[in-house]
């Protein structure tokens, strides 16, 4: 057990590693997949939608939408697992329980299986036989390849392999996180995630490697070995977290056999609810594109903080009054609904924009400092002036974010994020603070 976690310990990740400065990467594309999931209020999903339910906009323009695909459309489904005797001796249960994934997709869904440890190596193609994928899972033979674990060049190598596929794409990857891919690679394999139309939901193995067998005593060795464990492998689920958002995909943590059962059923649920729609870009110009949408009414309670898989989820709901800039810039009515103390006060003479988003977020975390209270006393930066309990610090943050004068706020969340984290690194060196 010892020289097992040693010899991870000794892994170099990925993640960590200083990125070097190299030529900025082009890519031209004619054609852009959007793969969308749609859900209420509840967070149930949406069925029964059709193309004229939709609209694309790329750039402030409107796209048409060259192809859809509806959610009864099969869908395509890689697991990529990772492959050594650390799988085969700590999570080869949960690995195997990913049957539970194969029963509840749809039967015409198609799915292959591959293990990667230098690379990814194919065990079966794309097929709808989910009697033959359960039984390569039952066989899979995770003795080869403990000395190196390229997890995102075998990503970057499978999405390749993806790419010439029509129709919707995911892959499943079962990894603990750990990555010796080398750190000059990086900037392509950024670039592949980033353009890709093929989502990556992680579900991480390492649980067990961190509830190894308890002892009453420990030696000085023993616990230092545990503790380098926890650094690595608390890095390795930040890895997997960023290769799966850089694709607009999850990542899960379960800890337990209950919780393997419930990651892989929602992952289920998200490859059989995704529509996809396609569109011909009007002009080629190397640049990554994004959807500009202001959420405008943020408040308490319309943020949700909930356990998954032993991690905690923060969720934002109730798009109601959301400002979608493409769209409603263009000349469709926007007369929002807005909660009084949260909502930013030029929403009402003016388009909001990301400083709209920075005054409510300013004002939800001050009613996390002192409470309701404030709301029906004054406005929310008058209540942070006169607060004389907030360090002083932070109330320089939080009255930059509520100025009641959009130019004189936080220009973005970045900005905002990046003075709260230094706020936070100040006064808790070391904490994780994550990004928005």
């Amino acid at each position: 057990m010892a020289a097992l976690f040693s010899v991870l310990c000794a892994v170099s990740l990925f993640a960590a590693q200083t990125q070097q400065q190299t030529p900025p990467i082009r890519i031209s594309v004619n054609r852009v997949n959007v793969g969308v999931t749609v859900t209420n209020s509840t967070g149930h999903f949406i069925e029964g939608l059709h193309r004229e339910d939709f609209q694309l906009f790329d750039n402030n323009v409107e796209q048409p939408i060259t192809d859809f695909l509806s959610i009864e459309e099969p869908a395509q489904l890689l697991l990529l697992i990772e492959s050594g005797p650390a799988i085969a001796l700590f999570s080869n249960n949960h690995l195997r329980a990913a049957d539970a994934l194969l029963t509840a997709i749809a039967p015409t869904d198609r799915v292959a299986i591959a293990s990667y440890s230098q690379g990814p190596q194919l065990l079966l193609d794309f097929t709808p036989n989910k009697a033959q994928a359960r039984a390569t899972l039952q066989n899979l033979n995770f003795g080869n390849g403990f000395a190196d674990l390229n997890l995102s060049a075998s990503l970057a190598a499978a999405i390749d392999s993806l790419a010439p596929l029509p129709g919707k794409k995911t892959i499943v990857l079962l990894s603990t996180g750990v990555d010796t891919s080398s750190v000059s690679n990086w900037p392509l394999i950024q670039q592949k995630l980033n353009t890709s139309d093929v989502r990556i939901l992680a579900v991480s193995l390492a649980a067990d490697f961190r509830n190894s067998a308890k002892r009453k005593k420990l030696s000085a060795q023993e616990r230092a070995e545990r503790a380098q464990v926890k650094e690595v492998f608390g890095e390795a689920d930040k890895w997997l977290s960023q290769l799966s958002h850089a694709t607009g995909g999850r990542a899960y943590f379960p800890k337990s056999t209950q919780e393997f059962a419930e990651a892989y059923a929602e992952i289920a649920q998200l490859i059989r609810h995704e529509y996809s729609l396609a569109f011909a870009p009007p002009v080629a110009d190397n640049q990554l594109h994004t959807l500009k949408i202001y959420h405008v009414d943020l408040n308490p309670m319309n943020i949700l903080l909930q356990m998954e898989h032993g991690r905690p989820i923060i969720r934002i709901i109730d798009f109601e009054s959301s400002y979608e800039w493409e769209r409603h810039s263009a000349g469709a009515f926007y007369n929002p609904p807005n909660t009084p103390g949260y909502a930013a006060p030029e929403i009402s003479h003016q388009a909001p924009d990301a400083r709209s988003d920075v005054f409510s977020l300013g004002a939800v975390l001050y009613t996390m400092l002192a409470g309701y209270e404030w709301t029906w006393k004054a406005e929310v930066a008058q209540c942070v002036d006169a607060d004389r309990d907030i360090d002083q610090d932070l109330k320089r943050i939080l009255l930059h974010a509520v100025d009641p004068d959009p130019d004189s706020r936080y220009p973005s969340m970045e900005a905002f994020h990046t003075d709260l984290a230094a706020h936070l690194e100040r006064i808790w060196p070391g904490r994780n603070v994550g990004t928005w």
